[in-house]
């Protein structure tokens, strides 16, 4: 436990000690003071708790440090990552490593990765790369980084990760895509549950050649700039099934004049979603989708951390307005995410809940 207080100067902080199931090693404010800050943190020992923490620069000229985990069974609470020159939340085994050492069993429970800028499309909001079993993000928010909000590319020399589990968390406003599930012909089976992807400059849900199989239940995808949903056929590798339920791809007719052309396709079996046909229409059998069929359709981007999509160059463009957010989601009292009224149908709601994500 540490007092309130800013730790900046000191550099990045490396915690290489390890606590046990039942002892963890726990980091974070002591009681009745504020959220710490770090100039960059890695976690390298296992069963740690770190709760109520920032980490980062203060600004596009002064990026900081950002959040490493290589250890195992870590729980990562309420944690920000904020102006970094790299992926903010960045894990996973090294080039050539025993897949038995990749990192598992990370929970990462209601943290934010936001700005994140290396000059060069690379910097993700979270990158998990060659991930163990057991990593799972739940209530999580990715926006305005320079490249995915989400990236679970594998190397092909090294092999697929384990399934990662994401439930309940939102990627808006990031270079390329939203949520990218894998990479490169890797089967990996991950799963992605009442989630939400808006305004991203590529893809809001993307395979990225992940043949799976892979479940995309109860999600929205709306108005991102390429497809909102996007799981590839993959001829190198023998089909496997994905499986989209229940699930919203929508685009409003402002984005549709500005971005015609774009439309979805999922290699698996599609169960009561709808889907964007080649001319910008929501369909579901012969259900069709407008504006109207929405509690709200539209929010003013700007106001939510930045114009467009990718990294603000000032501190002033990385505006948030508490009341425009509050139309995409608000935390409760326990700091869980709530979604809003934006891109929720007035006559939908998830039809199951995620599976169990404990793996230790």
């Amino acid at each position: 436990m540490l007092i309130e207080g800013n730790y900046y100067a000191l550099g990045r902080i490396t915690v290489s000690r390890s606590g046990t199931p039942g002892n963890r090693i726990k980091i974070e404010p002591a009681p009745g003071t504020g959220r710490l800050r770090f100039n960059g943190l890695t976690l390298s020992g296992n069963y740690i708790h770190v709760n109520n923490l920032v980490s980062g620069g203060h600004g596009p000229t002064e990026r900081g440090g950002n959040v490493v985990i290589s250890g195992d069974f870590n729980i990562l609470e309420d944690i920000i990552s904020e102006w970094t020159a790299s992926s903010g939340f960045n894990s996973g085994g090294s080039a050539g490593a025993d897949p038995e050492t990749w990192p598992k069993g990370n929970l990462y429970l209601n943290c934010v990765s936001r700005y994140h800028n290396d000059g060069a499309n690379g910097a993700d909001g979270f990158a998990l790369k060659n991930g163990g079993p057991g990593n799972v993000y739940i209530g999580c928010i990715a926006y305005h980084n320079i490249d995915d909000g989400w990236d679970f590319f594998n190397r092909v020399e090294d092999g697929p990760s384990a399934k990662i589990l994401i439930i309940n968390s939102i990627a808006y406003s990031n270079g390329a895509n939203g949520f990218k599930l894998g990479g490169e012909t890797q089967a990996s089976p991950h799963e992605i549950w009442n989630s939400l992807a808006f305004n991203n400059g590529m893809a809001g849900y993307s395979c990225n050649f992940n043949p799976g199989p892979m479940i995309i239940q109860n999600n929205i995808s709306i108005d991102n700039w390429n497809q909102n949903i996007i799981f590839r056929y993959n001829p190198n590798v023998a089909p496997q099934t994905n499986e989209l339920v229940n699930s919203v791809s929508y685009r409003s007719q402002a984005l549709r004049d500005r971005a015609p052309g774009m439309f979805d396709y999922v290699e698996g079996i599609i169960i009561d979603s709808f889907m964007t046909d080649p001319e910008g229409v929501s369909r579901n059998g012969n259900r069709v989708l407008s504006d109207s069929d929405f509690h709200l359709i539209t929010v003013d981007f700007t106001k939510l951390g930045g114009d467009r999509f990718g990294v603000p160059n000032t501190l002033a463009d990385a505006v948030i307005d508490p009341t425009e957010l509050a139309k995409v989601y608000t935390r409760d009292a326990s700091g869980n995410l709530v979604l809003g009224n934006y891109g929720r149908l007035r006559n939908w709601a998830p039809v199951s809940t995620p599976p169990d994500y404990l793996y230790w």
